[in-house]
């Protein structure tokens, strides 16, 4: 929550990233690198959303974080877009659980 930007590891090399919604519960703007394929459907939320830049590589990396730090509304405007997907996208958990509840009542 006190951070002005949100890079989020093990996404620049095949980890399969980490959690994107974190920064973004925040109103933190989220870079990450491209390989987040254990977080596709939050990456895909937040990329329809302009909420979050894939940086290819560091040089990527350090240019975003530049024009995020000499742009304050493009950075708090990015973070703001990044707050509504989470904002959105809450009680994931409550949902599943009551999807499951239903197939379980019509099996």
């Amino acid at each position: 929550g006190a951070a002005d930007i949100a890079f989020v590891g093990g996404s620049l090399v095949p980890v399969g990233g980490h959690n994107l919604i974190e920064p973004a519960s925040w109103a933190c703007p989220v870079i990450s690198g491209p390989h987040l394929f254990n977080f596709s459907e939050v990456e895909r939320l937040l990329q329809e959303n302009n909420a979050l830049i894939i940086a290819k590589d560091s040089d990527a990396l350090i240019t975003t974080v530049k024009n995020w730090l000499t742009d304050e509304e493009l950075r708090k405007n990015a973070g703001k877009r990044a707050k509504q997907v989470a904002d959105n996208n809450r009680g994931a958990l409550n949902k599943l659980c009551s999807i499951i509840t239903e197939i379980k009542k019509a099996a």
